[in-house]
């Protein structure tokens, strides 16, 4: 994928264009242009005078047509074939490969060889493949195919210019935004932590989860907490994400701090000034503020 939303959006536009170019000049090639169509007959045209100049409309129709047949095929090779192989090439660059761990003859010659194979031949067939799409056959100068093979080779060089400079203006980074919700505690695991002293009967902590007679899963922390109507209301919290601070019965009332994390990985289009967010991973933590008497110890052994 192209980085950069603007970016993106230039070269759908030049393809979708382009594609409707190929189509159009495709047709034509095919169905209108032969060796006749790049024959200008001067002599015989028919010449009109216009005060003090003299020009033959035919003639310059004929050249304009044919320039005309040129320019189009020129544009459907430079958009089509030009940004695709850009675009593949561009994934093969010195940032994405690690040339500078190579050394020794052996090494130049393979990467070469590779690149041949991986960049060279999709090139080759890119523009093998344009040439029967678009019927350049059917042209039959040979200097119409020189100025398509340099207008393919250039668009190729100029897109992908366009693209390395483009993505290195465009800046990948992250953020952690935090919002907290508190609930006051009334219970915690079926204990009491509201005014609390001494010891509480029951089995470990967080284990087999036995707490006063009542079993618990244990990744499962249940609660008790005062509403918003002033009423207590049951809920439970994942234990993987739940964290215990122990306060004294000065230190603070009981309660349970809900944070939500939201981490959004951004990009930023220096080119244009832009941020997208392009990445967004949401997780809760848990953290119970209770008093360190209202649990035992955790068993040791």
């Amino acid at each position: 994928m192209f980085a950069g939303m603007e970016m993106s959006a230039v070269l759908a536009v030049s393809l979708c264009v382009g594609a409707i170019v190929t189509i159009v000049i495709a047709i034509i090639n095919w169905s209108y242009v032969n060796a006749e169509t790049f024959e200008v007959d001067d002599r015989n045209a028919k010449t009109i005078k216009l005060g003090k100049f003299e020009f033959k409309p035919k003639v310059i129709f004929k050249y304009a047509w044919i320039v005309i047949l040129h320019l189009a095929t020129m544009f459907s090779i430079a958009t089509i074939g030009g940004i695709a192989d850009a675009g593949w090439i561009n994934g093969f660059s010195p940032n994405n490969m690690a040339v500078e761990n190579m050394g020794g003859f052996l090494s130049w010659f393979l990467l070469i060889v590779a690149l041949i194979i991986f960049i060279g031949l999709p090139v080759f067939l890119t523009y093998l493949v344009g040439l029967l799409v678009i019927g350049l056959p059917r042209y039959t100068k040979k200097i119409s195919h020189i100025i398509f093979i340099a207008t393919f080779l250039l668009s190729i060089g100029f897109w992908l210019n366009y693209m390395v400079n483009y993505e290195a203006n465009v800046e990948t980074t992250s953020e952690v935004l935090e919002q907290s919700e508190e609930r006051e505690l009334l219970m915690f695991y079926e204990i009491p932590v509201q005014q609390v002293s001494g010891s509480v009967s029951g089995g470990s902590f967080i284990g087999t989860g036995n707490v006063s007679g009542s079993v618990f899963t244990t990744d499962k922390v249940p609660y008790v907490y005062i509403n918003s109507e002033g009423k207590g209301k049951w809920d439970s919290a994942p234990a993987a994400e739940s964290e215990i601070i122990f306060i004294t019965e000065e230190g603070g009332v009981p309660k349970i701090v809900i944070t939500t994390y939201t981490e959004k990985t951004i990009e930023i289009d220096h080119n244009v000034n832009k941020k997208n967010v392009i990445e967004e991973n949401s997780w809760c933590k848990y953290y119970f503020y209770i008093p360190k008497s209202a649990v035992q110890s955790f068993d040791t052994e």
